[in-house]
C-alpha cells in the first residue's frame, strides 16, 4: 500500500530531507526561525562593533581631549585677558561633557540591545531545531547513528554556547568602568524654562507617605528669640553652611543612620516632593528644626523653609532682583542660577544667586534686606557658597582675571546688609567656598583661588598669610586638618599649608601631598591622620598627612610615601562632597547610592544604601538624621 506523507501528517510536514533523515514540521515556521537567527546575528555583530568603537573612544580618545582642555586652561592662566581662548575653553568643556553623557547612554542602551538580540538568536535557533527534527532511521551500524546524533547535538550546543559567550563578553565589556558625568540637575531647567520639574507621583503602595507641600501663612510655631551671636556649640550642633559650620564635612553628632532603603521605606522618616519649586543645585542647611535651601530661574529667585520633623514646607519667600543688566548670563550646564549653598545662624538665613543678588530672610520668612553685589564675571557662573561669622555673612566674590582687580572678600552685617569690611584679592574667578575655622583662641577665614591659598582675620578682613601654590579652575573647597589647610588644584595636586605663618609662606609652609586622582568638584575629607579625595568619575583615594616634613613625590604614585590606597566605584559619578561621622565616610553618588566606607588606612566598604532619585547637592547631617536634596524629593533619613 502506498501513501503520501503529507496526507497522514496533520501539521504542515511539507518537506523531507532527501536522505530521509529530517522532517520539517512547519516550513513557514522553520524559515521564520532561520530569518530571526540571521537578523539577531547581524544586529548583534553590528551593536558589538559600535560598542567596541564607543569603548575605545571613551578609554583612549577622551583622555587625549581632556589633556588638550587642561593645556588650554593652563594657557589661559598665563593669558587671562585672552577672551577667545576663554570662549574656546567653555565650548570644548561643554562639548566634552555632552559627549560623555551621550556615550554613557549609548553604552547602556547598546548593552541591553546586544543582550536582547543574543536572546532572540538563541531562541530562534531552538525553534528552528524543533520545526525541523531528525527522524529515527534504521542503520546498518548502530554506533554510527549514535555518533551522528551526538555530533548534531554538540553542534547545536556549540552554536548556543558561542552566542552566549559573545553576549557575556560584551556585557563584561559594558561593565568595564568608564568616566561618567551625571545628568546635571539643571538639565531639566534647560528643557523646561518654567522651572517646574516633572516629578514622579508616589504609587499607592509607596511605603513612605509624602509630606505636604503647602506653605502655611504662619510657621507652625513661633521661632525662638535669638541670642546676640550664635555660640560655637550652637554652630556645631547644627549644619549652618556648606559642609557644616567649618566647611570640614565632619559631623560630630551621634546616632547617625547607617542603613536605609528608599523603595521599602526602611529608616525613611519622610520624603517631600519638590514639584513646583524652582530648580537649584545648592545643598540644604539646617538650624534647629528648620531646613533651608534656594531655587532660581532667569526671572525668579526663592528661599524655602521646611520642617525637620515632618518635611512640611513652612514658607517660601520670593527674593526681588536688583540686577540692572539686561543681557542673559553665560552659565554652564552644571551651575544654573542657584548653586550657592545658603548660610543660616540663630537670627537669619542668607542666600546668594548667580546674578549677584544676596538677601537675608528672618525665621518667619520675611525679607530683612536684599542687595546686588554687581553681576559677577565668572567663566562658568557664580557658585561659591556663603560663610557666617559672629552675626555677619561672608562672600568670596572672586571674578575675572587676577589683573582685573575685581576679586574681593566681603563681610556684610547680618541685620542690615551694610558692608563691614571689604578686602581685595589678586586672584582669578573661582568656584570654591570660604571656610571660617577656629585656631586656638583665634579664627581664620580661608579662601582659595588661582594662585593663592590665603588666610584672613574674619573680624576685620586683614590678610594673615598667603601661599602661591595652586592654579587653574579652583572648585573644591579647602579644609583644615591637623593644623594644616588642605587645598586642591583640580586634576593636578593636593597641597597642605601650615596655618601658623605670617606673610608670604609659599617657600616655607607648603607641602605637596599627592598628585594621583585629584578631584575637580568634590571637596576633600580628613580625620587628621588621612585625607580622602573623591573624583567625579568615582575614584576614592587615601593619603597619609601625618608626616609634616616634605617628601619627594615620583610620578608613579606607589613611590609617594603618603599614598595609601585608591578604589573605583564602577559606573558611578559623584558631585556631592563626602561627609565623615566617627569612623565612617559617607559618599553620595549622582544615582542615589550612598556608599559607607571605613575611615581607615586600608579600603573597606561597610555598606551601600539606595534612594530612587538623582543627587547633585551634598547631604546635611544633624543628630539622628540625614537630609538630602534630590531632583525629585527632599529626603529625611532617621536612625531606627
Amino acid at each position: 500500500m502506498e501513501y503520501e506523507t503529507s496526507k497522514i501528517d496533520s501539521p504542515d510536514r511539507s518537506a523531507t530531507d532527501p536522505a530521509g533523515r529530517t522532517e520539517t514540521l512547519s516550513l513557514s515556521g522553520y524559515r521564520a526561525s532561520m530569518a530571526s537567527v540571521w537578523v539577531g546575528t547581524v544586529f548583534s555583530l553590528v551593536i558589538a562593533g559600535l560598542l567596541t568603537g564607543n569603548w575605545i573612544e571613551m578609554k583612549f580618545l577622551f583622555p587625549l581631549r581632556e589633556k588638550k582642555l587642561l593645556e588650554m586652561r593652563q594657557a589661559w592662566a598665563k593669558e587671562p585677558a585672552n577672551e577667545q581662548l576663554a570662549a574656546d575653553i567653555r565650548t570644548l568643556d561643554q562639548r566634552l561633557r555632552g559627549m560623555r553623557i551621550s556615550r554613557q547612554s549609548f553604552s547602556t542602551l547598546g548593552a541591553w540591545g546586544l543582550l536582547g538580540f543574543a536572546v532572540v538568536t538563541v531562541v530562534a535557533l531552538k525553534c528552528a531545531a524543533r520545526f525541523r527534527r531528525t527522524l529515527p532511521m534504521p542503520q546498518l551500524d548502530p554506533a554510527a547513528a549514535t555518533h551522528q546524533a551526538q555530533t548534531a547535538r554538540h553542534n547545536r550546543y556549540a552554536v548556543m554556547a558561542g552566542l552566549g559567550i559573545l553576549a557575556f563578553a560584551w556585557l563584561v565589556l559594558y561593565l568595564i568602568p568608564s568616566p561618567q558625568y551625571p545628568e546635571s540637575a539643571t538639565a531639566s531647567f534647560l528643557d523646561n524654562p518654567t522651572g517646574k520639574p516633572t516629578v514622579p507621583s508616589p504609587s499607592e503602595t509607596d511605603p513612605v507617605k509624602p509630606s505636604p507641600l503647602h506653605p502655611t501663612d504662619k510657621p507652625t510655631a513661633e521661632p525662638p528669640k535669638p541670642a546676640a551671636v550664635a555660640t560655637l556649640d550652637e554652630l556645631k550642633a547644627n549644619w549652618p553652611s556648606f559642609r557644616g559650620f567649618d566647611g570640614s564635612g565632619i559631623c560630630t553628632q551621634s546616632n547617625i543612620p547607617t542603613e536605609w532603603d528608599g523603595e521599602s521605606g526602611k529608616n525613611i522618616a519622610w520624603k517631600t516632593p519638590l514639584e513646583g519649586l524652582l530648580p537649584g543645585n545648592n545643598s540644604p542647611v539646617i538650624w534647629g528644626d528648620r531646613i533651608y535651601f534656594s531655587g532660581a530661574t532667569p526671572t525668579e529667585r526663592q528661599v524655602y523653609c521646611f520642617s525637620v520633623t515632618d518635611g512640611t514646607l513652612l514658607w517660601k519667600t520670593p527674593i526681588p532682583t536688583l540686577d540692572k543688566a539686561t543681557e542673559p548670563l553665560e552659565l554652564s550646564e552644571e551651575t544654573g542660577y542657584s548653586s550657592s549653598t545658603m548660610a543660616v545662624d540663630n537670627a537669619r538665613t542668607y542666600a546668594i544667586f548667580s546674578t549677584g543678588d544676596i538677601a537675608a530672610v528672618d525665621p518667619a520668612g520675611k525679607v530683612v534686606w536684599n542687595k546686588n553685589l554687581g553681576r559677577p564675571q565668572s567663566t562658568y557662573g557664580f557658585v561659591t557658597s556663603l560663610a557666617i561669622f559672629q552675626g555677619r555673612v561672608i562672600v568670596q566674590y572672586d571674578q575675572g582675571a587676577a589683573e582685573d582687580n575685581l576679586s574681593k572678600l566681603i563681610a556684610l552685617d547680618g541685620a542690615t546688609g551694610n558692608v563691614v569690611w571689604e578686602t581685595p584679592r589678586p586672584v582669578a574667578n573661582s568656584w570654591s567656598s570660604p571656610i571660617v575655622v577656629p585656631f586656638g583662641n583665634a579664627w581664620q577665614l580661608i579662601a582659595t583661588a588661582d594662585p593663592l591659598v590665603a588666610a584672613y582675620n574674619p573680624a576685620d578682613g586683614k590678610e594673615l598669610w598667603r601661599a602661591q601654590c595652586i592654579s587653574g579652575d579652583i572648585a573644591p573647597s579647602p579644609i583644615v586638618a591637623a593644623g594644616r589647610v588642605l587645598a586642591i588644584e583640580p586634576y593636578n595636586a593636593i597641597v597642605a599649608v601650615k596655618a601658623d605663618g605670617t606673610g608670604d609662606v609659599s617657600k616655607t609652609h607648603v607641602i605637596k601631598v599627592g598628585d594621583l586622582s585629584i578631584p575637580d568638584i568634590a571637596s576633600p575629607i580628613s580625620d587628621g591622620r588621612f585625607v580622602w579625595l573623591l573624583t567625579t568619575e568615582g575614584v576614592l583615594t587615601c593619603y597619609d598627612i601625618r608626616d609634616a616634613e616634605p617628601a619627594p613625590i615620583d610620578d608613579a604614585h606607589k613611590k609617594n610615601p603618603r599614598f595609601r590606597w585608591e578604589h573605583e566605584f564602577q559606573k558611578e559619578s559623584f558631585f556631592a562632597s563626602p561627609v565623615l561621622n566617627g569612623e565612617t565616610i559617607y559618599l553620595l553618588s549622582a544615582k542615589g547610592r550612598t556608599y559607607r566606607v571605613a575611615a581607615a588606612e586600608a579600603f573597606q566598604q561597610l555598606g551601600v544604601n539606595t534612594l530612587p532619585d538623582k543627587f547633585h547637592a551634598s547631604p546635611a547631617f544633624v543628630s539622628g538624621r540625614i537630609l538630602l536634596r534630590g531632583s525629585a524629593f527632599l529626603w529625611c533619613i532617621r536612625s531606627p
